[in-house]
């Protein structure tokens, strides 16, 4: 009777500050790995390995379960800009060589400019089009298997397409 006396205030006095200090409210994410890459262009943030990660979608929204929220800002390419030019990528996924058909209108003079961008932001191929109307052949031989985009832009800078591209 005395040994239950002793070891029920023992348990309860180990317990009892494990549950006090058992949530935060501070941003934490407890993850294997992650980090975060930022340039001129874009911000990335990642983490791997997160125990339990749950997504809620709305029409206007999204919520990820956990501190860890991305901000995502959509804008709307000028019409003007997509309406003068019409831009064609393939293969994708590619393995290779990555071809880019560009056909722009004929009140277009200036040729338009790509530039193949990784996950991390950086930059890893630009070419301009020597003509408006043009096929291209990007060799993609020695990147990386991975996600890459494609930014089709004017001699002006204004966007035309963004690409998805999948090497393979």
């Amino acid at each position: 009777m005395r040994r239950k006396r002793i070891v029920i205030p023992l348990l309860l006095s180990l317990s009892v500050p494990g549950l006090a200090i058992s949530q935060s409210l501070s941003p934490e994410v407890i993850a294997v790995g992650g980090s975060i890459d930022k340039n001129e262009n874009l911000s990335l943030e990642w983490t791997l390995g997160e125990s339990a990660v749950e997504t809620v979608g709305l029409p206007e929204r999204f919520y990820t379960q956990g501190f860890h929220q991305p901000m995502l800002l959509v804008e709307a390419l000028p019409d003007e800009a997509v309406s003068l030019h019409r831009v064609e990528v393939y293969p994708n996924p590619v393995s290779s060589i990555l071809t880019v058909k560009i056909e722009s209108g004929e009140s277009v003079s200036a040729p338009l400019k790509l530039s193949l961008i990784d996950v991390t932001g950086t930059s890893l191929l630009n070419k301009a089009a020597s003509a408006p109307t043009e096929t291209l052949q990007l060799d993609l031989k020695q990147a990386p298997a991975g996600m890459y985009m494609l930014q089709v832009i004017t001699a002006e800078g204004q966007p035309v397409r963004v690409f998805k591209i999948v090497k393979q």
